[in-house]
């Protein structure tokens, strides 16, 4: 633990992270002269620059801003400071006496409202719309201008939207360009090796060899017995 002055924040590495605390320059209901009062995170300057809370302000005498460790990663002063905030406890929640709002570390995790801000936040809201008429209560909209609506139609047509719809569900181009297509008066040859094609005798269907020999042929359910080869079969019991 290093007690630094006023003007020993100078010699904190400004790139680097830092865990900070501030003690109380008296006694209190709370907790004795020079126990932290709040414990924090930061780098650069955070330290000695005043808080948003009024009740986290840093003290007035600068001797009394300490830092517990220096030269740290943010991760490492993350976890610094939620163990030293576990080891002092919260007033809020009734664990220590820190003033800390949340269990430290990255984000809010812990946090608590005090129960001055819930009801300051109540005040603000009761009654905000209670016996407003709305500004549309009773007021009919008068009808499209039939003029409007063909405007609108036409400036998407012009952009394209409606033929593209239309074309994607007919299958149809609707504005069909003028320019000849690369393969026009173009003749397609026929394929060099067409696959054969083969016929089953028992059905009449054809198809690729592989095929037709794995299903048809002697495979076929339209085959027909010779009745007496069947007969004279032997039968394994």
């Amino acid at each position: 633990m290093q007690v630094v002055g006023q003007h020993s924040k100078y010699l904190v590495n400004m790139k680097s992270f830092y865990v900070y605390a501030y003690l109380r320059n008296k006694d209190s209901d709370t907790a004795k002269a020079g126990t932290p009062y709040y414990i924090g995170k930061g780098s650069g300057r955070r330290a000695w620059r005043h808080h948003k809370s009024d009740i986290t302000q840093p003290p007035t005498d600068k001797s009394l801003i300490v830092i517990l460790e220096k030269d740290l990663t943010e991760i490492g002063s993350f976890a610094i400071e939620r163990k030293m905030i576990k080891w002092y406890g919260r007033i809020d929640i009734e664990t220590g006496i820190l003033r800390n709002r949340t269990d430290g570390g990255d984000g809010t995790s812990g946090y608590r409202m005090s129960q001055a801000a819930k009801d300051e936040i109540s005040r603000r809201n009761t009654g905000i719309n209670v016996g407003k008429t709305p500004w549309n209560l009773g007021i009919e909209m008068p009808p499209r201008d039939p003029r409007i609506t063909i405007q609108i139609i036409e400036t998407k047509r012009a952009l394209g939207n409606l033929s593209n719809k239309k074309g994607k569900k007919s299958g149809k181009q609707q504005n069909p360009s003028t320019e000849p297509k690369w393969n026009s008066g173009k003749k397609v040859g026929k394929q060099k090796n067409p696959a054969k094609k083969i016929i089953c005798p028992h059905c009449g269907k054809d198809g690729s060899p592989g095929n037709m020999k794995r299903h048809h042929f002697d495979q076929c359910k339209h085959i027909v017995l010779d009745i007496d080869v069947v007969l004279n079969s032997p039968i394994n019991v």
